[in-house]
């Protein structure tokens, strides 16, 4: 999901409209387009138009008298590029984290419940227990596939608002609630439902 997010914050911010690669010290005209200074110096000295118009909207531009060395300096692009990267190295290193469990080997899958990076070894002992037999368990590799694991988490079974550890078992109808077996017994007794 964030991967989703970071490449297109990278595509849609921090690239320049001439090299069409990631900014290098980006300079803003007047017209609030940026582009990379190697890229504005070449297109001025390209065009030998006075003055000098935008590449993007060809708005015309009066460039000061040090050229375009004289424009301003972005410096929230800059650093909003410096986070993106901080961003793609956590991503990466979410993707493949040690297991939550034994904290040795490389946790290759991941419980939608537990929200816990689990190894191969571990996954039988989660499997195992009576809490997580049932829990869903997702490859690692796919948890940056949004719509992967928006098919995945709309199959399951949700978890009580009351009892937070208890799967919802019912719907009453009578007050419009899902329920887990807890609250049956206790708060929904001889409500009429739907299991």
């Amino acid at each position: 999901m964030a991967e989703n997010v970071i490449q297109s914050l990278s595509k849609d911010f921090v690239h320049c409209d001439i090299c069409r690669e990631p900014y290098n010290e980006p300079k803003m005209l007047p017209c609030l387009h940026s582009f990379c200074i190697q890229c504005l110096e070449q297109w001025a000295r390209n065009t030998h138009a006075r003055p000098l118009s935008c590449p993007t909207c060809r708005r015309t531009v009066d460039l000061p008298s040090t050229g375009v060395n004289g424009l301003p300096n972005i410096f929230f692009l800059v650093s909003l590029m410096e986070r993106l990267e901080e961003a793609k190295q956590i991503s990466k290193q979410d993707k493949y984290c040690n297991c939550n469990i034994c904290r040795n080997k490389i946790g290759t899958m991941f419980c939608v419940d537990c929200k816990m990076h689990i190894c191969q070894d571990c996954k039988g002992t989660h499997n195992q227990l009576t809490r997580s037999n049932d829990h869903p368990m997702i490859p690692s590799e796919n948890l940056s596939d949004e719509s992967y694991l928006q098919e995945v988490i709309s199959t399951q079974t949700p978890y009580c608002k009351v009892h937070k550890e208890e799967k919802v078992y019912c719907y009453y109808t009578q007050c419009s609630q899902l329920a887990c077996q807890k609250c049956a017994t206790v708060v929904h007794q001889g409500h009429q439902s739907l299991q």
